[in-house]
């Protein structure tokens, strides 16, 4: 059986930077296809390390299945050189500390990570660790927000 894929995403990349925005309730469908996604990126960088912006303020659900793929992803995506991650929400708010937070704790205790306001923030946080990438990026990019 087929389901059909709950969840969007925006996924980007430039030097050693990747952007990622997901939306909604996500699903196993949702999940497989991002983590493609963010993969087809990490075999374009040419060095050995990257950095992931992660913004997270309309995400609505997660399923335990698309929970579980996205753990299985960050391990490896860590094994594959990721070093540093900023999520881009309001801890405050209900979704995040039901949907996002668990993702925050694994982050803290194993690389870099900062909670950013916007996705500029972020990117210049990367840049001053050492990660290169976005050298033009603007409020005009459809990334932000």
């Amino acid at each position: 059986m087929i389901f059909q894929e709950h969840g969007d995403y925006k996924v980007t990349a430039d030097g050693e930077i990747i952007l990622f925005i997901a939306k909604g309730s996500w699903n196993i469908e949702s999940a497989t296809r991002c983590i493609a996604l963010v993969n087809s990126c990490i075999e374009k960088i040419a060095s050995n390390k990257f950095a992931m912006a992660v913004h997270t303020r309309e995400i609505t659900g997660n399923t335990p299945e698309s929970y579980e793929a996205l753990m299985a992803a960050i391990n490896h995506w860590r094994n594959l050189g990721l070093g540093a991650v900023s999520f881009i929400d309001n801890t405050q708010t209900a979704n995040y500390r039901v949907f996002v937070a668990s993702f925050e704790k694994i982050f803290r205790a194993s690389l870099n990570f900062k909670g950013t306001d916007t996705l500029d923030e972020a990117i210049k946080w990367f840049n001053d660790l050492g990660y290169p990438g976005f050298p033009s990026y603007s409020k005009n990019n459809p990334f932000n927000g």
